[in-house]
């Protein structure tokens, strides 16, 4: 038996003319796209005399505020990245007048959020909350930069299990091959030193963290970018009131470009007891 095929006709394009038409008449064109004027309008760029740099972007209909603060925080001897670690997961613990309890307290209220990193070049502050309580969390932003507690228990806490998981961290495979490649990248370039050991952050003490935040954490080539359902203007001048107790006379901490490796052949690490092998290329 044969199967029968139904024939399928292709119709032909249509041309620019005939799309631009329906049958009622020429279709409408879409709106063009906001103008030069629009876009300055969602967008304040400003500087305040603290020497931070605040910019506000206006993202209409979002229900979150998006915060990200970045600070210059590069460092240069072999100590540094251990100090910047440890003071980056002790940041948020606390100021001289809010607890650890009080700072998670005041931000859960207005569904906001904080947390902090570093890597070699940067301490980074991101933070999200929902548009009516951006004021909430900057209050809490500038607080947390003028005066961090650094409590001692907190530190000596955060310190321990740091080293744990830096220990841990450092049997790793992949992060012994990234620690080679780094080093073959930059070689005594602070920009090697990702990771720190743990035995450097085993002997910090909440002190070395409290002298690193008064010479480190410092507004001078800071920028803060703020992106939301947010009048730019009135959240650029909400920010620097916020952060207008928040001094340095530290210049911006920036590390110089590193310069690429030199070429050469591949290099080989053993590790004992090693079942498989991790390769990383530059």
């Amino acid at each position: 038996m044969t199967r029968g095929h139904k024939a399928v006709r292709r119709s032909a394009g249509r041309s620019a003319e005939e799309i631009a038409r329906t049958k009622t008449g020429p279709r409408p064109l879409p709106a063009l796209a906001a103008t030069r004027a629009t876009r300055a309008a969602n967008l304040v760029d400003a500087t305040g005399d603290n020497g931070l740099r605040v910019v506000a972007v206006r993202r209409a209909r979002t229900p979150m505020v998006e915060v990200r603060l970045r600070i210059p925080f590069a460092g240069t001897d072999a100590g540094h990245s251990a100090r910047a670690e440890l003071l980056a997961e002790t940041l948020l613990l606390g100021t001289g007048t809010r607890s650890r309890e009080q700072v998670d307290i005041d931000l859960a209220e207005v569904g906001g959020q904080l947390s902090a990193q570093v890597n070699p070049q940067r301490l980074l502050i991101s933070g999200s909350v929902l548009a009516p309580g951006l004021p909430v969390l900057l209050e809490v932003l500038g607080d947390v930069l003028v005066d961090a507690a650094y409590r001692a228990p907190d530190v000596r806490r955060e310190r321990d299990r740091l080293v744990e998981h830096l220990a841990v961290n450092a049997a790793q495979p992949s992060v012994i091959a990234r620690r080679h490649l780094q080093r073959y990248r930059f070689g005594d370039h602070p920009a090697a030193r990702e990771v720190p050991a743990a035995e450097a952050v085993a002997g910090l003490t909440p002190a070395s963290v409290r002298a690193l935040h008064r010479r480190a954490v410092s507004p001078t080539g800071a920028q803060i970018v703020i992106v939301g359902d947010v009048r730019p203007a009135e959240a650029v001048d909400r920010t620097l009131a916020a952060l207008a107790d928040w001094r340095g006379n530290s210049p911006a901490r920036v590390l110089a470009t590193p310069t690429g490796p030199t070429p050469r052949p591949l290099g080989l690490y053993g590790r004992a007891g090693a079942v498989q092998s991790t390769t990383r290329l530059p």
